[in-house]
C-alpha cells in the first residue's frame, strides 16, 4: 500500500504550481490578437450590390489588416470599379442603357488581384494598421451578394492562421 503525505509545505507549492499555470495561461489568452466583424449591411445599389463592414480589432496590441476577401459559396466576389458619381450623372442625363446596367464597368485591363484592395468607392487602402479596440469600416460594390469574408492579417488570429473567415449575414432593421 502507498501512502502520500501531504504536509502544509507540499500544498503550498502545489497551490503556488496551479496558480503560475493559471497566471500563464490568462496572460496567453488576454494578449492574442483577434479581429472580430461588425454592422454587415448589404444593399442593392444603383443596380450594383453595396456592401458595407466594420472590422474591430479586439486585442490589446496593433494589429494590421493585410487583404480581405469576399466570397459568395466559396467563389470569390471581386470588387468593381464602378464610378457611381459618373452612373448618376449620366441616369440624370436621361443616357442610362437599362438593358445593359454594368455598361459603366470596366471590365477590360482589370488586374483582379490588385483590384481585391482597391475600390473606387472608399478607396480600400490595405494594409492597415488597426489601433486595439478601434474598428475600421469598409463600403465597396461588389459583383455579387458575399455570404462570407476571409481577412488576413500579419499575426496568427485564429489559433495558428493568419487568416480568419466569417460568415456574413444581413442584419433584419
Amino acid at each position: 500500500m502507498i501512502q502520500i503525505n501531504i504536509t502544509i509545505d507540499t500544498a503550498i507549492a502545489l497551490l503556488s504550481l496551479v496558480l503560475a499555470i493559471f497566471s500563464i495561461l490568462y496572460t496567453f489568452w488576454s494578449n492574442r490578437y483577434s479581429i472580430e466583424v461588425d454592422n454587415f449591411e448589404y444593399d442593392e445599389d444603383r443596380e450594383h450590390h453595396l456592401v458595407s463592414i466594420d472590422f474591430i480589432n479586439t486585442s490589446s496590441k496593433n494589429l494590421k489588416l493585410l487583404k480581405i476577401q469576399f466570397y459568395n459559396d466559396e467563389k470569390l466576389v471581386n470588387p468593381i470599379n464602378f464610378d457611381f458619381e459618373e452612373y448618376d450623372e449620366i441616369k440624370q442625363q436621361g443616357k442610362l442603357d437599362y438593358e445593359n446596367p454594368y455598361s459603366f464597368v470596366n471590365f477590360n485591363n482589370v488586374n483582379y488581384e490588385k483590384f481585391a484592395t482597391e475600390s473606387i468607392l472608399n478607396k480600400i487602402d490595405l494594409p492597415k494598421t488597426m489601433v486595439p479596440n478601434k474598428e475600421y469600416g469598409q463600403c465597396c460594390y461588389l459583383s455579387d451578394n458575399p455570404n462570407k469574408v476571409i481577412v488576413s492579417t500579419n499575426h496568427c488570429v485564429s489559433l495558428f492562421s493568419k487568416e480568419k473567415s466569417f460568415s456574413l449575414t444581413k442584419r433584419d432593421n
